[in-house]
């Protein structure tokens, strides 16, 4: 099972923006929602070690669903831009914006395809 990490950087009372990498380096950036104890719809989940496995959403088509988020359920990988688009979950992107990530369809495009739309583990750490 391929690894990654995604990395914390910034966290303001609007999002948390990170970026994820492999063992080559960058694969994208990311945006969550800032923390706020673990809420469903409002926090971004605890820092922690994850198994991430392909997802065909209902709302979002091929995405990413997170395995086993402690009091959550449904959190996925999916494509979306700024903290409205969220729900919790974590939005790939290309580049960061003003509180927001862009060209998150190629972001999630370009995970799929580093992965091969398997099953991949994701470490989440917190560096701010």
């Amino acid at each position: 099972m391929k690894k990654f990490k995604l990395t914390r950087v910034y966290e303001n009372d609007i999002c948390t923006l990170g970026v994820i990498t492999d063992e080559t380096g960058w694969v994208c950036n990311t945006l969550e929602l800032p923390w706020k104890n673990n809420t469903v719809d409002e926090s971004r989940i605890p820092a922690g070690e994850y198994v991430i496995s392909p997802y065909k959403s209902p709302r979002h088509g091929e995405c990413f669903l997170i395995d086993f988020v402690p009091g959550r359920a449904m959190v996925e990988i999916h494509p979306g831009n700024c903290p409205e688009d969220t729900n919790g979950c974590i939005l790939p992107g290309l580049a960061f914006g003003d509180n927001k990530v862009m060209y998150s369809v190629p972001a999630l495009q370009k995970l799929k395809t580093i992965t091969l739309f398997e099953p991949f583990a994701l470490e989440i750490k917190d560096c701010f």
